[in-house]
């Protein structure tokens, strides 16, 4: 975050003119924060369209106007008394401009302010019906130490606090092949509960919205033209990981058993579906999302048919996920290795390269470690014999026997132990996890 300081102060009022020198905006500075202080410790300064900084207050506390002493700073600094008021009118318009478009207005021996995000929450209006409360910012207001011990408050403004209220960050990307009558209810639904809503009509628009930031929500309809290239671009790029993904599908089968390569959304709908449902699956992915964000900084969920040109777009897509975390070099090299073989192991002997069984892939990247779970859908098998035998270093004697013996495999697993900080799998066998520790 930028930060305005004493010296873009001056210079504002030097370049709008209200002040001739750069040692009159000085005084006059130095003057307006004197009276600033001054004020605050007998107890409360008030600044229009600004807000009151409250001091050594009490019920019967007087609210001093910080423009009441426009005529003595202008004495104080031989200025004319209308240029001295309009210096002090820009003086807070700008910083006020500056806070608004996001930077911090540090005054050094007096305050800061700045905006913050407040989260998208959950709640109960007053009926007892949950809600999506939008992210927002709210102004954040530090004393510094200096001025009162720090113990002084503001109270902003409601003119700046609906300005603040206005921008309105927290935005719903609505991505829908054609906006009718549908897509416009849930423009209001959203909108009635504060929720700013962008609706884009293709991939190349979505991405746009995306790119500029503030979208906490995605729900998209697969009857976009290449949709999926949205899902991966919402669930695979770094910097928009953590945006929640709902995606709705056109019947049951198709949310179950995807006939190609899929990145899934955070969650799945099939339509048709009431309007009030989406809501429902909204609330819970937002709700989902603002709890595995303090735990996971990356989730991505693949699903696929056993074919072999899509276990490849899952090994491509794997590494590309690779190259975003922060591992060393030589570990992503081992992670890919592993991974290629957990896949292809669960391709191969899972499925049986069966096109009509499906394997899933869950990737998790949290702050410490890569973990990595591969589910196939065969019977299983004796994985505590295997794991036991690549421990113990035999592997390769036992690939030979079974070479021998006209069948292949053998070494896979004796590679994961050496390329994995750790391997595990269900009871049964059908789940492989690999984990890799970033350090």
């Amino acid at each position: 975050m930028d930060i305005i300081v004493k010296k873009d102060i001056l210079d504002e009022l030097q370049s709008k003119g209200f002040c001739h020198s750069q040692e009159e905006a000085q005084g006059f500075l130095d003057t307006v924060v004197n009276r600033l202080k001054e004020g605050i410790s007998k107890g409360k300064v008030s600044v229009r369209d600004f807000g009151v900084f409250i001091g050594n207050s009490n019920e019967t506390s007087e609210t001093l106007s910080l423009e009441d002493g426009v005529s003595h700073i202008a004495e104080q600094n031989s200025m004319e008394e209308t240029r001295c008021k309009d210096a002090m009118k820009d003086l807070f318009h700008f910083m006020k401009d500056c806070i608004l478009k996001g930077l911090e207005v540090q005054m050094m021996g007096l305050f800061s302010f700045r905006l913050e995000e407040r989260k998208a929450q959950i709640v109960k209006d007053s009926k007892g019906r949950k809600i999506i409360v939008p992210t927002k910012k709210v102004l954040c207001f530090e004393p510094d130490n200096k001025l009162l011990g720090g113990k002084v408050t503001f109270a902003i403004d409601e003119t700046f606090d609906k300005q603040i209220a206005a921008l309105r960050t927290a935005a719903v990307l609505l991505v829908v092949p054609n906006r009718d009558f549908f897509v416009k209810t849930l423009e209001y639904h959203f909108e009635k509960v504060g929720w700013k809503t962008n609706t884009a009509l293709s991939v190349e628009e979505a991405e746009r919205y995306l790119n500029s930031g503030f979208t906490y929500l995605v729900i998209l309809d697969s009857k976009v033209e290449n949709f999926q290239a949205l899902c991966e671009a919402v669930k695979c790029r770094k910097y928009d990981r953590l945006v929640p993904l709902a995606v709705m599908y056109s019947d049951e089968e198709e949310v179950n058993r995807p006939k190609d390569f899929r990145v899934c959304g955070d969650e799945q709908i099939a339509q048709p579906f009431e309007i009030k449902r989406l809501l429902t699956v909204a609330d819970n992915v937002l709700r989902r999302s603002s709890e595995e964000e303090a735990i996971f900084e990356q989730e991505v969920l693949m699903q696929l048919p056993t074919v072999d040109k899509h276990v490849e777009k899952a090994n491509a897509l794997a590494q590309k996920l690779f190259e975003l975390s922060s591992l060393p070099d030589e570990s992503k090299i081992a992670l890919v290795t592993a991974f290629r073989e957990a896949v292809g192991n669960a391709a191969q002997h899972g499925n049986k390269y069966r096109r009509d069984k499906l394997l899933k892939i869950d990737y998790i990247l949290d702050k410490e470690k890569v973990t990595i779970s591969v589910t196939n859908e065969g019977t299983g098998f004796d994985w505590d014999k295997f794991v036991s035998i690549g421990k113990t270093g035999d592997a390769i004697g036992r690939a030979r026997e079974r070479y021998q013996e006209g069948r292949l495999g053998g070494l896979g697993i004796m590679l994961m132990l050496k390329c994995v900080d750790k391997l595990e799998y269900n009871e049964t066998g059908t789940v492989t996890t690999i984990t890799k520790y970033l350090k």
